[in-house]
């Protein structure tokens, strides 16, 4: 729950901040066009059903107010628990590293008006789509807290709909940069470089 708080403050103060202080509308989801449009909205939408589902177990535990086997419990034990824990801080850390490597070109959804330098610097060396990781960690790590079956289908959901709509997003990008985003997707995982993360593992044998 805190760090659900500590995200929304840190969106909304963002999304306000670039809104009154730099003039730009930092929610871009309701801009983009076709499929990339109709995915967004898609991920939206279980973000806020998961909120919703999440505040309803938080606030009032002694409700049971989903029908079997939505309400199935998995998970439920103390390593599950701090799994899930770690892991949330860790979608949390890359999260705020990504919201500083972007500064002002932080959006929700693909922004076509106000073109910027393509940002290859910070955690964007290790992962393509830190945001969006942080969001498959935190609903994964949501679930092995939780432990329910409902939690576990709106994780898929989530994970689902955001490859795909990473796929959408990285068709524009290259449009946009062209030659530029080519050379950085070849040496910078979508997700994760693990030559990065694990340095060693490419001298082995070079000796």
């Amino acid at each position: 729950m805190s760090i659900l708080i500590l995200f929304s403050v840190l969106v909304g103060g963002r999304i306000l901040y670039l809104r009154f202080k730099q003039g730009i509308n930092a929610v871009s989801v309701v801009r983009n066009k076709g499929i990339q449009r109709i995915l967004g909205i898609m991920v939206i939408t279980i973000i806020n059903l998961w909120v919703a589902i999440l505040l309803v177990y938080i606030l009032h535990p002694e409700i049971d107010f989903l029908s079997f086997p939505l309400n199935l419990v998995l998970l439920n034990s103390l390593p599950c628990k701090i799994f899930g824990i770690s892991i949330i801080c860790l979608g949390l850390a890359i999260y705020i590293a990504a919201w500083f490597a972007l500064r002002n070109t932080w959006r929700i959804g693909q922004d076509y008006k106000h073109k910027s330098d393509l940002i290859t610097n910070g955690i964007y060396k290790i992962s393509r789509n830190p945001m969006y990781l942080f969001y498959n960690l935190y609903f994964v790590g949501s679930f092995f807290v939780n432990g329910a079956l409902v939690f576990l289908i709106l994780a898929v959901l989530l994970i689902t709909n955001l490859h795909y709509l990473i796929i959408q997003e990285e068709k524009s990008l290259y449009m946009t940069y062209g030659i530029f985003w080519e050379k950085y997707s070849q040496r910078t995982g979508r997700y994760l470089t693990w030559n990065r993360l694990l340095p060693m593992k490419s001298t082995i044998g070079e000796d």
